[in-house]
Order: C-alpha cells, then sequence, then structure tokens
C-alpha cells in the first residue's frame, strides 16, 4: 500500500480550457471576436500575467484562480457552437472524463492508501512528485 498527497488541477479543464482560450483569443485577433471573449480573456491575463513577472519560486497554487477563466472560455466555447447537439455531447464527455479521472486520482489528491501498482499508474508524467 502507499498513500500520498499532491496539489493538482483537473487536466480535463486546463487542457480543453487552454484549448478554449487560445480559440477565443484567436477569434479576438482575426476579428470575429465578441465582447464575452475578450472579457474573458483580459480576465485570464489579469490573473496570470502577473505571475509570470515574479523572480521568486512560484507554485501550481498561483494558476488555480486562473483556471476558473479557463473553464468560463469552455463554456463560452461551448455556447456559441453552431450544432447546439454536438456541444451538449462535448459537455457531457467532458464531464464524464473529469469525473473519471477525479475517481482514479482521488487517492494523490486525499492521502487515501491504494495498492502499490494503482500508485504506480497514477505516476503517468516523470514529473508527478507523489508516490
Amino acid at each position: 500500500m502507499k498513500a500520498s498527497i499532491a496539489g493538482m488541477a483537473g487536466p480535463v479543464i486546463w487542457l480543453v480550457g487552454l484549448a478554449a482560450l487560445v480559440g477565443l483569443l484567436w477569434h479576438q485577433v482575426s476579428g470575429r471576436g465578441s465582447r464575452q471573449g475578450a472579457g474573458v480573456l483580459i480576465l485570464y491575463g489579469t490573473q496570470l500575467i502577473p505571475w509570470m513577472l515574479v523572480t521568486r519560486c512560484t507554485f501550481l497554487y498561483h494558476y488555480f484562480p486562473s483556471s476558473m477563466f479557463c473553464l468560463a472560455a469552455l463554456a463560452l466555447v461551448l455556447a456559441r457552437m453552431k450544432h447546439v447537439d454536438w456541444a451538449k455531447k462535448i459537455a457531457a464527455g467532458l464531464c464524464v472524463v473529469a469525473l473519471v479521472l477525479f475517481v482514479l486520482y482521488y487517492p494523490a489528491l486525499s492521502g487515501l492508501p491504494i495498492p502499490a501498482w494503482w500508485a504506480d499508474a497514477l505516476n503517468a508524467l516523470p514529473s508527478f512528485g507523489f508516490y
């Protein structure tokens, strides 16, 4: 049995949310953007850019407020999709994947002891500092 506690983010929100932010930025730059998209990008930038200028050591929790705007960007992109049924299916799929990953990684988030094979499987990236 192994146990560990790690502060980590939801990969679905962060990865898909970052893609949504890039999409919003592309729309803004290409002249097809909206005030809502500009607002999300400005809010994301005001949370993130000051931490980019800090010269001391920063940690993952400094990015957590910015991640809320990744979620807002994702919601905005899904709400503006032309095919509403696709948007609903994508949103439902992302929720399911996020829930599955949360259940799989809950032991690393909470310190719950789990079998060694499960703990080893959770170390998907070399930079993961748990177990």
